[in-house]
C-alpha cells in the first residue's frame, strides 16, 4: 500500500491510496467511524422544559454537541449544566460544566425558547465509541471514490457501459481502453471532530484494525492447534 497526494489539515485530510483494495479502504473507513473512542453525554436529567421540544429530541441534540479534552480525567464526577429561560435562542454556549479541562464546541443552535419557556437539565459524559452510538464518532462523512491512476475526477465503473462514453446511469465518464489498463487507486477524504487532528485519526484508525487484524490470526491459530 502507498498513501500520495497527501493533504492533512487540523479538521480535514485528503489522500490518494495506491496498490490496495476496496475491502482494505473501507476497513479503515469504518475504523475512523466505530472504533476511535471520544467523550460525549450520554444521559440527560431534565428537571424542566416546557418547551415544544420533546424531551427525547433534547437529550438527542444535547448529545451530538461535540466536547473536547485535552488529558484523561475520571469522568464520573463531571457534569454539563443548562438552566436558562426565554425569550432567547439556546446555544450550546450556555452549556457549563463542572470541570476546566472540558471544551465544548461553541455557537451549536439547540432550540428558540419563548416567552415563559425554561429548560434545565443536567449532562452525564461517558466515553464511547461510534459503534455504540453517533455521538462518540470522531470523523465526519470519510468517504472514498475510485479511480484508474492519472484521473483526478470520479469516473464510471459501471459493468454495461460502453467505453469512452458518458454513464446514463451514474452520469460519469467512462474511460477509454488506454486508461482502463491503468491500476485503480483510492481518493479518501474525511474529516474530524472531538479534538484530534487528521494524522492522528487516520494512524490511530489504522492501529486498530492492525490490532483486530492480528487477534484474528492468534484466535484461528489456536484453532488449529486444537485440532
Amino acid at each position: 500500500m502507498n498513501i500520495t497526494n497527501q493533504v492533512f489539515e487540523q479538521d480535514r485530510a485528503s489522500l490518494t491510496i495506491e496498490n490496495s483494495s476496496i475491502p482494505v479502504v473501507n476497513a479503515i473507513r469504518r475504523s475512523m467511524l466505530c472504533d476511535i473512542p471520544m467523550i460525549a453525554v450520554s444521559k440527560v436529567h431534565i428537571t424542566k422544559n416546557n418547551t415544544p421540544m420533546p424531551d427525547d429530541m433534547l437529550s438527542h441534540r444535547i448529545g451530538l454537541i461535540p466536547i473536547y479534552i485535552d488529558t484523561s480525567i475520571d469522568l464520573e464526577n463531571v457534569h454539563l449544566y443548562i438552566d436558562k429561560s426565554g425569550p432567547c435562542e439556546l446555544y450550546s454556549d450556555d452549556i457549563s460544566c463542572t470541570s476546566d479541562l472540558i471544551r465544548i464546541v461553541k455557537g451549536v443552535f439547540i432550540c428558540p425558547l419563548y416567552n415563559d419557556q425554561h429548560i434545565k437539565l443536567k449532562g452525564d459524559i461517558e466515553i464511547g465509541t461510534g459503534k455504540q452510538h453517533a455521538r462518540f464518532q470522531r470523523s465526519v462523512a470519510p468517504c472514498y471514490y475510485m479511480t484508474h491512476k492519472g484521473i483526478s475526477t470520479p469516473e464510471c465503473f459501471c459493468a454495461n457501459t460502453t467505453l469512452d462514453t458518458k454513464c446514463e446511469r451514474c452520469g460519469k465518464n467512462k474511460q477509454p481502453l488506454d486508461v482502463q489498463q491503468r491500476p485503480i487507486v483510492y481518493n479518501l477524504t474525511f474529516e474530524s471532530i472531538g479534538g484530534i487532528s487528521t494524522t492522528d485519526l487516520l494512524t490511530q484508525s489504522i492501529q486498530v484494525l492492525m490490532a483486530k487484524l492480528q487477534n484474528m490470526a492468534i484466535t484461528i491459530n489456536q484453532l488449529e492447534d486444537i485440532d
